[in-house]
């Protein structure tokens, strides 16, 4: 988990932004400022790779465009990492792990940021043609049930040597990552910027067994500093089985075959976060929460999620 963790944290500082003074500020920009601010990813040309070597070998034809039909989307995961440095001074034991937001801390959290995306996202995928549907609601039979919680996700050695090196830069550690009510952390389900192969292929083969079309992962950054806790970023993944037919005896012109694909991604990590509660010292929780603008920010990320996914695949 740590190694998965500190991956996590420098992937998400290989495109950075320049902060906005408030939650709402972001939310509400103009959507050439927005679309700056916000790195997405796709695997759509692997999937006309695959589909071009397909129809070539077989000689049948695929639906036109060869894209993901989805219709349900399971919410596998909502959790929260937190992205303090190093050399800040610690506030408060009895909330933060040496100079970093602990798992009861975290838990506060992630669980108000979810309370707060939860009618957002449903509403954006609602839109389109989508339903998401929470654990409680797709993890129908007990088999689903224990596979939801013990699944992992395999992350490549490039992912390992990624998280070496962030070693150096940051503190990783599991008591940093925390998931909402209800849900488990899926770390490896947003290392999607065309490097881990062998996560997107596992979330394709667990979005098949779980019964669903399409996989939404969703993970927020905070950063404690100096008694101020910010909001430093958010990532949505979206992931599906490939659309494109296995074929154990074709080559498919890029060496293997993929069991799913990265539909689309969104995020964004702030070089300075966006102030949004204080945590002085000997405080028993955090204070002066001002959350204003989140919901509007999660709804707009989501619906440029689904937006893009379509455009990737000429839907």
């Amino acid at each position: 988990m740590q190694k998965i963790l500190t991956l996590l944290l420098v992937i998400a500082t290989l495109g950075t932004a320049t902060a906005q003074k408030t939650i709402r500020e972001l939310a509400e920009m103009s959507d050439k400022k927005f679309s700056k601010i916000m790195k997405e990813d796709s695997y759509a040309s692997q999937v006309k790779t695959f589909a071009k070597a397909y129809e070539k070998q077989t000689g049948k034809d695929l639906p036109d465009p060869v894209a993901p039909r989805i219709k349900t989307v399971a919410l596998l995961s909502y959790f929260t990492a937190d992205y303090s440095k190093i050399d800040v001074k610690a506030y408060n034991r009895g909330w933060v792990f040496e100079n970093y937001i602990n798992e009861a801390g975290g838990e506060l959290l992630v669980n108000d940021f979810y309370s707060l995306s939860l009618d957002a996202l449903k509403t954006a995928f609602a839109a389109n043609g989508m339903i998401l549907l929470t654990p409680d609601e797709y993890l129908l039979t007990d088999a689903q049930r224990e596979r939801y919680k013990t699944y992992d996700v395999e992350i490549s050695r490039l992912a390992g040597g990624v998280s070496a090196i962030s070693s150096f830069f940051t503190k990783a550690d599991s008591k940093s990552l925390t998931a909402a009510k209800g849900y488990r952390p899926y770390p490896a389900a947003i290392v999607n910027l065309g490097m881990d192969m062998r996560a997107v292929r596992d979330l394709g083969k667990l979005a098949k067994e779980l019964g669903v079309d399409a996989l939404l992962t969703i993970n927020t950054l905070t950063q404690l500093e100096k008694g101020d806790v910010g909001l430093k970023g958010i990532t949505m993944s979206l992931h599906a089985p490939n659309p494109v037919p296995d074929d154990p005896d074709m080559k498919y012109g890029i060496g293997f075959y993929y069991d799913g694909i990265l539909v689309s991604s969104i995020g964004f990590t702030l070089e300075k976060y966006m102030k949004f509660a204080t945590l002085p010292k000997r405080a028993k929780s955090f204070e002066n929460m001002d959350l204003d603008g989140f919901t509007p920010l999660v709804e707009r990320m989501a619906t440029q999620l689904l937006n893009s996914s379509k455009q990737n695949f000429g839907q």
